[in-house]
This record gives C-alpha cells, structure tokens and sequence, in this order.
C-alpha cells in the first residue's frame, strides 16, 4: 500500500524543528567557547612574553649600573681615537642575566658608548646601548692653592623684606 503525502500537512508539521534549533545553539556556544579559549589563551602568552621582556630590559639596566659602578672604582684604560676599544668584564649578581663581558668604543673625546644585553626566559632579550661622558675630578682652571682669610667662617642672617 502506498502511502499517498498531503504537501499541506508536511510543511504544517512543526515536529523536530526543536531539535534543530538546539542543535544550532549548541554549535553556535561551542563556537563563542572555544574562540573565548583561543582569546584568553593568546593574551596569556602575549603577558607572559611582555613580562619576561621587561625583566631582559631590567637586566640590563643592572648590568649598565654594574658596569658604571666598575668604572668608578677601578683604574680603567679608557680607549681613545688611535685605540678605540677596551674590553670590560665585570661580575653578574645572583638573580640577574646580563652579558659579563662589554666592549666600550670611543666615540669622541672623553665620550664612550658600550652595549649591555640583558636576557629572561624564553629567549627574551634586551640590548641597551649606553653613552658615558668622562668628566675630570677637577675642575677646568683651578690650581689647586686654597686661601681663607680672618678668624673664621661666620654667617650672617637678615630677617625680613627689602633684604
């Protein structure tokens, strides 16, 4: 026996139009979901990346000071036009990762330039190229004599206006 459709009664049937609709807002939530997780996972790295390049930078910045503070207190062979570098090392604290070992090129007279990498983790990595000027302990045009003059060193205050 064959079964004959009545075309009307099809499209009135509304039976599994339910399923359907669910079916639909359950693919378009696990669509928001996972790119949600693709979004939160991305920024993650982005931070994380961001973080350990700002300790590269750090460590560099202690590896300048470091070096600065090796040129304060050591006897130093500054370069100069005719030799125009000088190799420097220097210690690295604990907790710190900064190259040990800089180069300081002559840049002009009694101005130096020496480039300090400092590194984090992930292959991170920053390179500061730092100016240094070397300034005399003594002034230009002073000789040295001191002279001081009466019985001593006295002060004296005005109080008020016009003074």
């Amino acid at each position: 026996m064959i079964r004959q459709f009545d075309h009307q009664s099809i499209l009135g049937n509304e039976k599994g139009m339910v399923l359907a609709v669910t079916l639909t807002l359950i693919a378009v939530l696990v669509l928001l979901g996972t790119t949600a997780v693709m979004t939160v996972t991305t920024d993650l790295k982005i931070a994380a990346n961001y973080r350990e390049g700002q300790k590269a930078l750090y460590n560099a910045e202690a590896g300048v000071e470091q070096v600065i503070a090796y040129l304060r207190t050591n006897t130093v062979t500054y370069p100069t036009a005719s030799t125009p570098t000088t190799t420097i090392t220097v210690s690295c604290p604990t907790g710190y990762n900064f190259n040990t070992s800089v180069v300081m090129n002559y840049v002009a007279p009694n101005t130096y330039m020496f480039q300090m990498t400092g590194t984090g983790a992930n292959n991170a990595s920053k390179t500061i190229a730092a100016y240094i000027r070397r300034i005399s302990g003594i002034p230009a045009g002073a000789d040295g004599a001191v002279a001081m003059y009466g019985g001593g060193p006295a002060v004296a205050f005005k109080v008020g206006a016009g003074g």
